[in-house]
């Protein structure tokens, strides 16, 4: 989905129309696989079990006020994580399940809620969120979490007619990973702008700073030792060397496109500083990841994988669970959609899922539109 660029969106219209579009195609989709096939049995599944192992973050207080329309707001905390549930008046029986991104520099939790909140209503859908119990990235206690939310909604309300999974950037993982193992509580997701994995998204800063460290070295700018200012300074005061810099990143992250520049410019500044953050942490690994490109286009890619900084893993890195990034096994239908110019969440991490359905044998039911 080649869309216009967001400096030219001054509406939260356009952005939740194109949502509440492909939320129509998941659905079409859906229909079409579970058509003339009888719904499912009204008995819900065991519930999902979910242990926590550490101290959750406190939860912000919730002010979601309740419509005026005879529908009801549920509200309240579960497994350490804060949750909403809005059900309208005249409810349809289908259910959205929203998986919002990371609010990981935050220091409590909270619930967000999507632009497509009121299209979701006026049409009958329920909605329903969660903070999740921790603001770290993560991807399989997203899916698990918003599993046991779904739990809580069958017990209230009773088993939906069908429930969609809707994720953004991290919740996008997660809504990708339902696919895997909650079919038999989901029947489709919509992956939006999402992250590749948990471990992937972490490894991105190793990859930038990567880039950075390859330019300033072959244009002759890099001094020994590895300062971020240093090197930022290093790779942006020459407007010639900040060209190269863009062209192998660029081409790090999906090759040419549209809107690729003005994303990077969005977010240069996060770039930087989730570099700054992500490895001194030590939540990254790339002492045995190879780099490359969708074209080379005078990029040696030997000759950068040997300059590039090598971290080992940290506490951090080694703390994340074994199972949180997704297989590709997915069971139900899956639409990922991203946008060129995501200067965060590169359009790459959109092929990559899909890639990881197709070596698991089951891409035909994943659908990219980019």
């Amino acid at each position: 989905m080649t869309t216009a660029s967001r400096g030219h969106d001054t509406s939260d219209e356009r952005p939740a129309k194109r949502v509440a579009l492909a939320l129509i195609c998941v659905a079409l989709v859906v229909q079409s696989v579970v058509s003339g096939v009888a719904c499912q049995a009204d008995e819900l599944p065991a519930p999902v079990e979910i242990t926590q192992t550490s101290t959750p973050p406190p939860v912000q207080a919730l002010t979601v006020t309740p419509p005026n329309d005879g529908g009801r707001v549920l509200q309240g905390e579960q497994f350490g994580a804060a949750f909403v549930v809005d059900v309208p008046a005249d409810w349809n029986g289908e259910l959205v399940i929203y998986f919002q991104g990371s609010n990981r520099f935050d220091d409590y939790l909270s619930v967000s809620a999507p632009n497509l909140t009121p299209y979701l209503r006026e049409h009958g859908f329920a909605l329903a969120t969660t903070s999740y119990s921790t603001n770290d990235i993560i991807g399989r206690a997203a899916a698990d979490q918003s599993a046991a939310l779904w739990d809580r909604f069958a017990r209230e309300f009773g088993r939906p007619k069908r429930t969609y999974a809707v994720g953004e950037s991290m919740g996008g993982l997660g809504a990708f990973i339902v696919a895997e193992v909650y079919a038999d509580r989901f029947d489709g997701s919509l992956v939006s702008c999402s992250i590749s994995g948990v471990r992937a998204s972490y490894d991105q800063s190793t990859a930038f700073i990567g880039a950075a460290t390859y330019v300033a070295e072959t244009s002759g700018a890099f001094t020994e030792g590895l300062n971020f200012f240093q090197l930022r300074w290093q790779v942006t005061a020459d407007p010639v060397v900040r060209d190269r810099f863009l062209h192998v990143w660029e081409r790090m992250t999906g090759g040419p496109r549209p809107f690729f520049e003005e994303g990077f410019l969005l977010r240069e500044n996060a770039l930087w500083g989730l570099a700054g953050v992500d490895i001194p942490d030590g939540w990254v690994d790339n002492s045995e990841l190879v780099y490359g490109g969708t074209d080379s286009d005078g990029i040696d890619w030997k000759e950068f994988n040997r300059r590039a900084p090598r971290f080992v893993p940290g506490a951090n890195r080694s703390a994340i669970p074994a199972n949180e990034d997704a297989t590709g096994r997915i069971h139900v239908p899956v639409l990922i959609t991203h946008t060129t110019g995501d200067g965060i969440a590169p359009v790459s991490n959109a092929a990559e899922l899909k890639s990881l359905a197709e070596r698991a044998g089951v891409g035909g039911e994943v659908r990219l539109w980019t």
